[in-house]
């Protein structure tokens, strides 16, 4: 029975009525099939059959010697050889995947890529951590020499190069600031020194710096912030000038330099200061004139003027001899404007004998210890109580002349005292 083309087989048997390859397992191609209606091969009649030794493969038509048998598989990881198709692997190459040379091309470079990539990475990382280093570094010298610079120059008393690592920007005058100067600084030379050891305290932008400092005996910790400004490190002028504040009525000599009369705010430099009326008669208790600065502190310098020793004495001697001035007057009133008024008369100028009681009333005088200021030109006034004792002759109502009895009154008398000088000044009132 002949099966139409392209129609379902029996089962087991192909498509199309094709039967399966009688030659071999499949892959391996049959001889070309000889054409249809040609006389198969024949062998003569009455030859004998060739004859196969026993043991050796069959031999069929169109299957190559040596062909193994049908259904039979070839060992692992080798190829049967064909008469055509693809080369036979060589078995020297290793089994598995092998990627073709374009593939492996781009995996090299692939590699190359990443590996470029990741030591750029890696000298970038060291490249920013050894630039933070420097720059760390470099900060930290830069932040430690003008902490020193500025301690060193204190220590010599030169004002004006301690003012070269001190930020003054922002305050105005600073080259007419009386203490400012090295003159206001020379007791440095002797009484400040500082530990060159520091200790540094990081701060973002500005580093802080704790330093050791003694002054005239005194030991106290600083601490100063600095600075980088237009490349130059320099410290917070806040942390090291102090603001001194005085009274606009007083005089002021600190440490030698005079300061203008009604300044009510000087600029100070660490260092010992002492400071004095600039005058001879009106003095500052030592106690109260006296100061030291450290740092940037504020304070208010408002000492009492105190009269000087021995200026008592001057003043009473002036005031006694006044009195006795006006005793020595025949007259009254006299300048001393003692007077003797009477009921029925007055008394006869050139005729009148006065006593004082007591005989130094002036002795008993004290000058005041405040109210001497520039505003009222360092003048005081005292007050003296005292009694004057007189007698004389008088003239009466009616015309007649006569004397009259020791008559005791009592007076109070009242004394400028001007100090502003180099001696005392005293006048009566």
């Amino acid at each position: 029975m002949t099966t139409p083309p392209n129609t379902p087989g029996p089962i087991g048997q192909p498509q199309g009525g094709q039967s399966p390859n009688p030659y071999g397992p499949p892959g391996q191609q049959p001889n070309p099939a000889a054409p249809y209606g040609s006389p198969s091969p024949s062998v003569p009649y009455g030859s004998p059959s060739p004859s196969v030794p026993y043991g050796s493969p069959t031999m069929r038509p169109g299957v190559p010697t040596g062909q193994p048998p049908y259904g039979s598989q070839p060992p692992y990881g080798t190829q049967s050889p064909m008469t055509s198709g693809p080369s036979p692997i060589n078995p020297n190459t290793p089994s598995g995947y092998q990627p073709s040379a374009a593939t492996q091309a781009k995996m090299k470079r692939r590699r190359i890529i990443t590996g470029t990539v990741v030591g750029v990475i890696v000298l970038a990382v060291v490249a920013f951590l050894t630039l933070g280093w420097y720059v760390s570094s470099t900060k930290t010298k830069g932040s430690t020499a003008a902490m020193t610079g500025l301690l060193t120059a204190l220590q010599n008393g030169d004002a004006e190069s301690a003012l070269l690592y001190i930020d003054t920007a922002g305050i105005d005058g600073v080259e007419t600031e009386p203490l400012l100067t090295s003159a206001a600084l020379a007791g440095n030379k002797t009484g400040f020194t500082f530990n060159p050891e520091l200790l540094k305290i990081d701060s973002g932008d500005s580093y802080t710096y704790q330093a050791s400092v003694q002054l005239n005996g005194v030991n106290k910790v600083v601490e100063w912030s600095l600075s980088e400004v237009n490349g130059e490190w320099l410290v917070d002028s806040a942390d090291v000038l102090s603001s001194v504040l005085l009274d606009p009525e007083s005089p002021y000599v600190i440490n030698g330099v005079p300061i203008a009369a009604g300044t009510s705010k000087v600029l100070a430099l660490p260092g010992h200061y002492a400071a004095e009326s600039g005058m001879p008669l009106l003095l500052y208790a030592p106690t109260e004139g006296a100061f030291d600065v450290f740092s940037g502190e504020g304070r208010t310098l408002s000492p009492t003027l105190v009269v000087a020793e021995g200026v008592q004495a001057q003043v009473i001697s002036q005031v006694q001899a006044i009195l006795n001035g006006c005793a020595a007057s025949k007259d009254a009133p006299t300048d001393c404007n003692w007077d003797l008024p009477f009921n029925n008369g007055v008394a006869k100028n050139g005729s009148i004998t006065w006593k004082l009681e007591p005989a130094d009333p002036a002795a008993t005088l004290t000058l005041p210890t405040s109210g001497w200021a520039a505003s009222s030109s360092f003048t005081n006034y005292v007050t003296l109580n005292y009694a004057t004792n007189a007698v004389g002759e008088g003239i009466l109502d009616d015309g007649s002349e006569g004397t009259f009895d020791p008559r005791v009154d009592s007076r109070q008398s009242s004394f400028l005292v001007d100090l502003s000088g180099e001696t005392p000044v005293v006048t009566l009132s």
